[in-house]
């Protein structure tokens, strides 16, 4: 299962960039980013299993090592979101690895300019998130 955060491609060539998702493995789902729009009849015709501009999805133990995970999908980055006060990640695209990673938010930028062009695994996240702690900046919480 493969999620792609917005800001699919800079392509101009809308064939060729249909062409080239309908190639992409696994069942695709796109959460709408800011360049997608241009293209969109390109990136709709790619055989996607779900399309929306916010995604909240759980990962079943089996599938993280015996660990279920929530997780919210959106490609702007967010300070607080659906039970992040209750471990649920967010991750999100949008900034291209130009935003400072804040080490009290359970949240990580999955472009794939931040992780050498290629897909980031259950696996890695787990590492990222594993040296991050939720602290509260609501009033689920206040920062120190």
């Amino acid at each position: 299962m493969v999620f792609h955060l917005g800001d699919v491609s800079f392509e101009k060539d809308r064939k060729n960039l249909t062409h080239t998702l309908r190639r992409l493995n696994g069942i695709k789902h796109i959460v709408w980013g800011n360049h997608d729009h241009g293209m969109k009849t390109a990136i709709l015709a790619a055989d996607w299993h779900e399309l929306g501009n916010l995604h909240e999805i759980s990962v079943p133990p089996e599938a993280n090592n015996g660990r279920g995970q929530r997780i919210v999908l959106c490609h702007y980055a967010m300070r607080v979101w659906n039970q992040s006060h209750r471990g649920v990640w967010q991750l999100f695209g949008h900034s291209h690895n130009t935003m400072k990673d804040d080490p009290n938010l359970l949240s990580c930028d999955v472009g794939v300019d931040c992780w050498n062009y290629t897909p980031v695994s259950m696996s890695q996240l787990n590492a990222v998130m594993a040296k991050k702690k939720w602290v509260g900046i609501d009033h689920h919480g206040v920062r120190e």
